[in-house]
């Protein structure tokens, strides 16, 4: 929990509020719950950690670092975004701190991609 009452600073960026909210979420994606729920434009979103990935069948835990980081469905769509290809994240202790860096153009590219990782993973999964 913060200690001081200033709000974070990509609340003052001038981007849409879908992606300040889409960012807000994967910031408070859970460490220690084992299944999270995204809502991207209007659509929820659920990962469950306890189950594998369906979409590219390697026998990884289907959570945000898998999408982010591993899934090779998802490789074509990280290359498209310089702050993806340029952050490397060992494995899933410090997967967290990926999204306590950022700027501007981060936040724009963090959000694309998962906006449309999702819409592809909709199709895939048949949603």
């Amino acid at each position: 929990m913060k200690h001081n009452s200033n709000r974070e600073g990509y609340l003052n960026y001038p981007i849409s509020i879908h992606k300040k909210r889409i960012f807000a979420q994967l910031r408070l994606q859970p460490d220690r719950i084992s299944i999270l729920s995204l809502y991207i434009n209007r659509h929820k979103v659920i990962f469950n950690p306890n189950h594998y990935c369906s979409i590219c069948n390697v026998k990884d835990n289907d959570d945000l670092f898998h999408v982010f980081c591993k899934c090779m469905i998802y490789q074509p769509l990280r290359l498209a975004y310089p702050t993806l290809k340029s952050h490397n994240v060992p494995n899933r202790r410090f997967f967290h701190e990926f999204f306590r860096r950022y700027d501007c153009q981060a936040i724009h590219e963090i959000c694309d991609f998962i906006r449309y990782a999702m819409y592809l993973r909709s199709f895939c999964l048949n949603e």
